[in-house]
């Protein structure tokens, strides 16, 4: 199997898991948040549920870019490579994030974030001379 499919695979696989992410928010945090804020003024939860809403914005975004990406780099198309390192280091980014503002979260960041932006970025480095 060449490196561009490989690199194609772990893309799509890695926004499917993205998507999961930001249904697995919406199921598991949205109401909690919404227990815990109860007694906030209603203009500071408002604000609290809009930087929510806002992050899962970007992390679905990025993963169904992810997803896009996938067939252009199984494809070998150039002009792909370049865009595939935002969903990458967004990925890359939130596995640093995760410990340091929840650190008893430490282990969303080891088992999810982490693995698939290293996969994302690994790929993108072994399918690069292939693709130009």
């Amino acid at each position: 199997m060449n490196r561009k499919k490989i690199a194609g695979g772990i893309f799509f696989v890695s926004g499917i898991m993205m998507l999961i992410g930001v249904a697995g928010q919406i199921q598991d945090f949205i109401p909690r948040l919404l227990k815990v804020t109860e007694n906030i003024e209603p203009y500071m939860r408002n604000r609290i549920f809009l930087i929510e809403y806002l992050f899962l914005l970007g992390f679905g975004a990025n993963g169904v870019l992810a997803i896009c990406i996938s067939k252009g780099l199984k494809r070998g198309e150039g002009r792909v490579w370049g865009l595939a390192f935002i969903p990458t280091f967004y990925m890359l980014i939130m596995a640093i994030l995760i410990p340091i503002f929840t650190p008893q979260d430490w282990i969303h960041s080891f088992i999810y974030t982490l693995p698939f932006g290293l996969a994302m970025f690994i790929s993108l480095i072994l399918c690069h001379r292939e693709i130009k």
